[in-house]
């Protein structure tokens, strides 16, 4: 009787060690597929071996919390949120996750704040220039007017000249016809002298 109970209790025995590796197991290829949130079934063993499950499942959440910090810093940030980081006291290779994903963020946040700097400078200068350019166009316009009364001015004094020169042409053919006249008119008087002389 005695070595039935004995070959009954090696049997359990070995049935709760292969349940124990099952469940190990499980728990295993869910960490390989990234399904960090399995835990073990405790309620399906008594005593030490409920407590040695426990146990995993305790290692399993430390291990895990803070990949989730991280994961949900990460998510911030992609939704353009700079303030974030991982929270929490961590210790030994957590804490130096920790350590380096918040300096990559602080160090994300500064490089930001200077593309947004230079941005802003840009956008002066691009005002500037727009400005500069428009200026330009004015003067531009200012200096095509001013061509164009200066054009104009040039063509009204080369129809004066031509005028003028017209004007000076008549003069000398009238002084031309007084000249005429006026030796006509000495010649006449002339011949009334020499008329009146024969008739004295």
């Amino acid at each position: 009787v005695q070595t039935q109970a004995t070959v009954g209790s090696f049997e359990e025995a070995r049935r709760i060690l292969r349940a124990l590796i099952e469940e190990s197991n499980r728990l295993a290829a869910a960490a390989k597929e990234g399904a960090l949130q399995e835990r073990g079934n405790d309620a399906a063993f008594d005593g030490s071996f409920r407590e040695l499950v426990l146990g995993i499942n305790h290692t399993l959440d430390a291990v895990i919390a803070p990949v989730n910090a991280a994961t949900d810093t990460l998510e911030r940030l992609a939704q353009r949120d700079l303030t974030s980081r991982v929270d929490g006291n961590y210790r030994g290779d957590h804490a130096r996750i920790q350590q380096s994903l918040n300096s990559a963020m602080d160090k994300l946040s500064v490089a930001m704040s200077a593309v947004a700097d230079t941005a802003e400078g840009v956008a002066s200068s691009a005002q500037q220039i727009d400005a500069g350019s428009k200026e330009l166009a004015r003067g531009a316009s200012d200096q095509a007017a001013s061509l164009e009364e200066v054009s104009a001015s040039a063509r009204e004094l080369a129809a004066m000249t031509k005028r003028n020169a017209a004007s000076a042409a008549e003069g000398r053919s009238l002084s031309e016809g007084a000249r005429h006249s006026t030796s006509n008119g000495v010649t006449e008087v002339q011949r009334l002298a020499d008329a009146i002389a024969q008739i004295k």
